[in-house]
């Protein structure tokens, strides 16, 4: 408190004062940032101080109320808290990652069920070693090969090691090729004057090829045999499946 003495030794009555505490600064804000997405190539921070008062800077720009920031990715960012005593926070800084990428579509081989497996397989690839492959909606994993029935539709995706999935890849497996059946011998046998005979084999398709006695296939459909011999023939189709022979 204060007092006046005039020259006349005279006192006032006492003023007194209160000299406020020394302000204190705010601590650093507390900074949560939500990176983008592999569907979103934003993220936003959100800012928190202990008193709601309080107003944050980012970047050094003008004090607000503004609590959450919408930002781009692989950006980095400073924050200051300002209280009501006009004090600044120390800053915080943090980065935006960048936003993950989806991958590309897998690369899908098809081995096909053949005459004799009804089975197929269908191997899987991608640009990385680490992504994981789901088949027709299932649960992602490591697997690369896929044992498939025959005349079926599968599709496939990738999923890379930040969760982003690429777009879907189809793929059909050929239905199992059918063995044909038995070729059809007539045989025309030698006579009295001919001692030759010769035997016509005939299929059910044009395409189809004829072995006479395990030899080499062709279209040849007419063989000119001697006599008192025995012949088999198989038939085989454009699918590569062999008949069971006729004798």
């Amino acid at each position: 408190f204060f007092k006046v003495r005039n020259h006349d030794g005279c006192e006032s009555d006492s003023e007194v004062v209160h000299v406020r505490p020394h302000p204190q600064h705010p601590a650093h804000p507390v900074v949560v940032v939500t990176h983008p997405t592999c569907n979103d190539s934003l993220g936003h921070i959100d800012v928190s101080s202990p008193d709601i008062t309080d107003e944050i800077s980012i970047n050094g720009n003008a004090y607000g109320l503004q609590r959450r920031f919408n930002v781009g990715d692989n950006s980095d960012h400073y924050f200051r808290v300002r209280n009501h005593d006009g004090c600044e926070s120390d800053s915080e800084a943090v980065h935006v990652r960048p936003h993950p990428r989806h991958p590309g579509r897998p690369v899908v081989v098809v081995t096909h069920p053949t005459c004799t497996d009804s089975l197929g397989h269908i191997d899987v690839s991608s640009s990385d070693i680490n992504d994981q492959i789901s088949i027709n909606g299932n649960a992602y994993g490591l697997q690369r090969r896929f044992n498939v029935g025959d005349n079926s539709n599968h599709y496939f995706k990738v999923r890379n090691s930040d969760g982003c999935e690429s777009d879907s890849e189809a793929t059909n497996v050929h239905p199992r090729p059918a063995h044909p059946g038995r070729p059809v011998v007539v045989v025309t046998h030698p006579t009295c004057s001919d001692s030759l005979g010769h035997i016509d084999v005939s299929s059910s398709d044009i395409n189809d090829q004829i072995s006479m006695n395990g030899n080499a296939y062709g279209l040849q459909r007419r063989f000119n045999v001697a006599d008192n011999s025995a012949y088999s023939f198989r038939v085989r189709n454009t699918a590569g499946c062999e008949s069971d022979s006729s004798n």
